[in-house]
């Protein structure tokens, strides 16, 4: 449901650069907050770290999927519509089938901010 929210928000337009799947950068935001770096360190590990490459689908790339521009204008699409509380909280599989899943909320503060 998330992921179709975030697809309705960005429409395909005839100019500019083709777009960049808006899961993709939700989940540089998400690494972001968990490995601490900077934007310019999300544009670079994006090419230089084959574990970002992996989880952002750009295996073997010589440039990043998107630019840093892209990704600040993201989060604050994401913070001005609220979208942040679906990205910060993450399901996990139950321990067992009676257990519910466990949600571990990412700090809003790392989640969001702005890293230049």
């Amino acid at each position: 449901m998330f992921q179709t929210e975030l697809a309705g928000a960005y429409r395909d337009s005839p100019k500019g650069q083709p777009p960049v799947p808006p899961v993709q950068l939700a989940l540089a935001l998400i690494l972001q907050a968990y490995t601490g770096v900077s934007d310019d360190e999300v544009i670079e590990a994006c090419v230089m770290d084959r574990r970002w490459q992996l989880v952002l689908d750009c295996l073997d790339t010589d440039r990043s999927p998107f630019s840093k521009g892209t990704l600040v204008g993201f989060r604050t699409r994401m913070i001005a519509a609220g979208w942040d509380q679906g990205v910060r909280t993450c399901h996990h599989k139950p321990q067992h089938r009676e257990s519910q899943p466990r949600r571990h909320p990412l700090p809003r503060a790392k989640l969001l901010e702005n890293r230049e």
